[in-house]
């Protein structure tokens, strides 16, 4: 997203060329990375980043995406965001799709589930391409709450999809293989 900032001010024929950039990667481990050093406070980055995130899906005008990648501190408090994030993505037929919202606060066990980010069912409804053939073959999800049924929902409805990784989800328990 870096280059795509810097090329568009290169030249006017340019300028709007990022908007159809497929691979939209929120990549913010250097500001997390001053949140760790205690330089930068994550209640104050975390409305920049959101607004960030939500400015460029709002100029985003290719038809599909590639690589949709989100890496940030965020919880159940941005969920409205979120959601629509990963709509967007759904709805421009992501084929990778990464949420990682590792914490880099010291919750005890009860408040960490509390406050983390749920992905629901909700967001697998034939509105947003889970009919049929979802090109997604790549579904990564890092500190994000999933269930089994959720899962078993993006295995149902993305019969391309090749690599599912889930790390530190609470609400993950008895999944069974067939």
């Amino acid at each position: 997203m870096k280059e795509a900032g810097r090329i568009s001010l290169l030249s006017k024929r340019w300028k709007y060329m990022w908007t159809h950039y497929t691979c939209l990667n929120f990549d913010a481990s250097h500001i997390i990375n001053g949140i760790l050093l205690g330089e930068k406070e994550v209640e104050v980055e975390k409305p920049l980043y959101l607004s960030w995130v939500n400015q460029v899906l709002k100029s985003h005008n290719g038809p599909t995406i590639d690589e949709f990648r989100v890496q940030f501190d965020l919880d159940g408090t941005c969920r409205s965001d979120i959601d629509n994030w990963v709509n967007f993505a759904m709805d421009k037929r992501v084929k990778r799709l990464e949420l990682d919202f590792t914490d880099n606060r010291n919750y005890t066990r009860k408040e960490e589930y509390y406050y983390k980010y749920h992905i629901t069912n909700h967001l697998h409804s034939s509105s947003l391409g889970f009919t049929g053939c979802n090109p997604l073959t790549n579904l990564i999800l890092t500190h994000v709450y999933v269930t089994r049924q959720v899962l078993e929902n993006f295995l149902t409805y993305c019969p391309f999809l090749e690599q599912l990784s889930v790390q530190d989800s609470l609400g993950l328990v008895n999944l069974k293989g067939s």
